[in-house]
């Protein structure tokens, strides 16, 4: 795989981060734009001088794009979890499209923004994302309110909550990625979430036997009774018919990028054991 030259913005937020971290070990070069905490950063193997010679990166918006002559970066990213992150990054949106280079912009599928269409945008809803640690507003609360609620003896938890087609942050990233890789890029607007549906009480009763699991075995207490109880994913599939966010925009691009199509990795049980074991220690 050919290293790539990438610019990502957001890369403050979960997503954003994630994705620079990813994209290092693969040995892209990445730079942070100007929304970065300490403004643009430089990593090993970074390319150097994405605006002209001599500017000051820090002072020089990427809105000035149109005037710059240096080589520009193979793709630009732009992670938003706030609708105003993304009204104030339009008009860069709009200066790196005007330059004719791929743009991929990654939004919560909650986000209503009006999305026009460009033949160098692609635009990724992420549905249903969870993390060890929280979502950070990129996904469904309940996840993060029912493990709080089991860690402190919390009896009264709600179940109440939508069917979701729940996907973990790793599996997330891994496709962003693939497709900032890819060398064939198609623009439109593209749904990312998990192709499984899995119902709110079946989720809070497999947390359930999973922090109970851990209880007993902390506390060296585990009896038979405890290691016989049915998983509750046997039961996991909701009655009622939930429709699935289209994922045929999401698979065909992988499939182009690498050819192995949107097979998400990470098993649910597995996630939420992470999602219990950080929360536990922090």
């Amino acid at each position: 795989m050919q290293p790539k030259t990438l610019l990502i913005h957001g890369s403050n937020s979960l997503v954003g981060s994630a994705v620079v971290a990813r994209l290092l070990s693969a040995s892209h070069a990445v730079q942070l734009g100007l929304d970065a905490p300490d403004g643009p950063a430089h990593y090993p193997n970074s390319w150097q001088a994405y605006l002209t010679t001599g500017q000051n990166l820090e002072s020089t918006p990427l809105s000035d794009i149109s005037q710059v002559s240096t080589p520009l970066p193979d793709a630009i990213l732009f992670c938003s979890v706030e609708l105003g992150s993304i009204e104030t990054t339009a008009e860069e949106e709009e200066a790196a499209l005007d330059r004719a280079v791929n743009c991929f912009r990654v939004i919560p599928a909650e986000i209503e923004s009006d999305i026009e269409e460009n033949e160098r945008l692609l635009v990724i809803k992420l549905h249903d994302l969870y993390a060890p640690g929280g979502a950070g507003g990129w996904g469904p609360p309940e996840m993060e309110q029912w493990i709080a609620g089991l860690i402190g003896d919390d009896t009264d938890l709600d179940d109440s909550h939508p069917t979701r087609f729940w996907v973990h942050l790793r599996d997330a990233v891994s496709a962003i990625c693939a497709l900032l890789e890819s060398p064939n890029f198609d623009s439109g607007v593209i749904d990312l979430c998990g192709r499984r549906a899995w119902s709110a009480p079946a989720v809070l009763q497999e947390l359930s036997l999973l922090w109970h699991r851990f209880e007993v075995t902390r506390d060296r207490t585990t009896t038979v009774t405890d290691l016989a109880r049915a998983p509750a994913f046997m039961q996991s599939s909701p009655r009622e018919e939930v429709e699935r966010p289209a994922l045929e925009g999401l698979h065909s691009r992988l499939v182009a990028a690498d050819g192995g199509g949107w097979h998400p990795l990470t098993q649910f049980r597995t996630g939420l054991m992470e999602c219990l074991a950080l929360a536990n220690d922090q």
